[in-house]
């Protein structure tokens, strides 16, 4: 199984609408389980960006909500625009760093930096880059492994 495949089956959950439910290679894939795939981990982590921003833009957050800390998921909804019209989003192009891996009080730290091109509005008549960087998390025994997006830092540029 190539890196990407293996990445779209650990972050697969994101696409179905049911983030309760584990998808095949959270739990049963060995190198998920013990180990940690940089690569692997950062096409996962591409791939929920851009979920991230379709659920926003469609007002739909509640899809993400098991892969979303309580501050993260408070702060995104009160960041939804008034017209969803104009918040439809769509991602041109997403570039992922890696920038931190730790371990600490029985978890795993990873910090992702994203540099990407979208456009807002209703026709896409609204081009704009974002650069920021997304803390996630998981616990470290836990069987399933989903990753929670804790933090959401802005980066001036």
């Amino acid at each position: 199984m190539d890196r990407h495949e293996a990445a779209r089956q650990m972050w697969s959950m994101l696409g179905s609408g049911d983030a309760a439910q584990p998808g095949p290679a959270a739990g049963g894939d060995s190198q998920v389980a013990v180990g940690f795939d940089p690569a692997e981990f950062l096409e996962g982590a591409k791939l929920f960006f851009s979920r991230f921003q379709q659920v926003s833009s469609s007002r739909e957050l509640d899809e993400l909500r098991g892969f979303l800390s309580d501050d993260v998921y408070e702060q995104a909804l009160a960041a939804l625009p008034a017209d969803a019209a104009l918040a439809r989003t769509e991602v041109m192009l997403v570039d992922a760093r890696l920038v931190e891996r730790r371990s600490e009080g029985g978890r795993t730290w990873v910090t992702v930096f994203y540099d990407a091109q979208l456009r807002k509005g209703i026709s896409g008549e609204q081009p704009y880059t974002v650069r920021t960087a997304w803390e996630f998390s998981r616990v470290e025994d836990a069987g399933n492994g989903l990753w929670t997006l804790e933090k959401i830092n802005k980066i001036e540029h």
